[in-house]
């Protein structure tokens, strides 16, 4: 297996992390691999990725460091997960809260147009 000081530096450099503020409380964490560079005029291309249950963006580092070399890589902290917000309101949870959540991140990180930049 692979160590960390068994990689190329360019694979074990650290992302940048952001956060997406949607409403005060509702801090959304995201770590951003950056991708190769896009042509202009080409429409971006990259991917979200969201971890499971008791995890963080931090458990998709391996898959992300190998993944942007083709693409722009994204990982986000899901709420009360990593360095996202806890919400106090059990609603907070619902899917569709959940899925705004996933598209502020996206067009935060640069991944989804927002709609007045379309």
């Amino acid at each position: 297996m692979l160590g960390r000081m068994d990689l190329p530096p360019d694979e074990v450099s650290e992302p940048d992390g952001f956060v997406v503020v949607e409403e005060p409380g509702d801090r959304i964490h995201f770590l951003d691999w950056g991708g190769p560079p896009a042509d202009v005029g080409d429409p971006p291309s990259g991917v979200l990725l969201i971890h499971g249950l008791s995890q963080t963006a931090w458990a998709w580092a391996p898959v992300a460091r190998r993944l942007r070399a083709a693409v722009h890589v994204v990982a986000m902290d899901l709420r009360g997960h990593g360095l996202s917000d806890a919400p106090t309101d059990d609603g907070a949870y619902a899917l569709d809260v959940l899925a705004r959540d996933v598209v502020a991140v996206a067009e935060g990180s640069g991944l989804l147009r927002s709609p007045a930049d379309r």
